[in-house]
């Protein structure tokens, strides 16, 4: 990643979180002067990612619900119910498992919890990075929230904070999220940190789940994490068409497709 672009990202991302900067405000933050600020936020607006306010900017309506939780997090509801219910039963007691962000990994989160409470196992620890995940399972059984810089608008933490703590834990079972499944490059994410983050999961756990609704397979995200070989399961719901199935099955992605019933 150029300088330019990692100038652009951590706009974008400061944009997420205070919604509106103004131009000597990006300036002192990125370092840079005010007239190569305006450059950048020139180009960015022609990319339609933010729009030019009175002495600053902002982003599109359209980029900031692009990577807003809450606008995910009712799409393919059911058949995320579906996805999350299935991967709970797979958890038996003793395990130590990692929970990543994401909407998806909610509803897994969501179903476990419904578990805990009719006592079908015992002595679960959950390492997660994600604030929406921690908050409920955190009065059911022991969870370790890693740290690291807080994203508000995907509601979890990464970074290299994040990466220290992780390289501490050997996992039983990993539950990881997906931007994108490519039949050449893989299980995909939207930004480096969360690529790292997974790669460092995958380094050291005895299972892995990729855990996905329909709608992400022959899609592409900014960078791969990991190759179908490196985990057990991908789980995932009943409306992926038969010929994709087939075409990924034949690639090597070993999927497990829940269906309507499983709510």
């Amino acid at each position: 990643m150029s300088k330019i672009e990692k100038r652009q990202k951590k706009l974008l991302d400061l944009l997420q979180i205070y919604k509106r900067i103004d131009i000597s405000q990006v300036s002192k933050w990125l370092d840079i002067s005010e007239t190569t600020a305006r450059r950048m936020c020139s180009k960015l607006e022609e990319d339609q990612k933010v729009i030019r306010v009175h002495g600053g900017v902002q982003l599109t309506e359209q980029f900031l619900n692009e990577f807003s939780y809450q606008s995910k997090e009712l799409k393919q509801l059911h058949e995320k119910v579906s996805i999350g219910n299935y991967s709970a039963s797979l958890i038996t007691s003793g395990d130590r498992i990692y929970l990543d962000s994401g909407t998806t990994i909610h509803q897994f989160a969501m179903a476990l919890i419904n578990r805990i409470k009719k006592q079908e196992f015992q002595d679960l620890v959950v390492i997660t990075n994600s604030l929406a995940n921690f908050d409920p399972l955190a009065e059911y059984c022991k969870v370790i929230l890693v740290g690291g810089e807080v994203r508000l608008p995907r509601l979890d933490v990464c970074g290299s904070i994040s990466e220290e703590i992780i390289s501490k834990f050997h996992i039983t079972k990993a539950f990881l999220g997906v931007d994108g499944v490519h039949i050449q490059k893989g299980f995909m994410t939207t930004d480096e940190r969360t690529s790292t983050l997974n790669k460092l999961i995958l380094a050291d756990v005895d299972e892995a789940y990729i855990l996905c609704d329909s709608t992400k397979f022959g899609k592409t995200s900014f960078m791969a994490y990991a190759q179908p070989d490196e985990v057990k399961n991908v789980v995932t719901d009943w409306n992926l068409a038969d010929k994709t199935a087939e075409i990924f099955t034949q690639a090597g992605f070993p999927l497990v497709i829940t269906d309507e019933t499983i709510v």
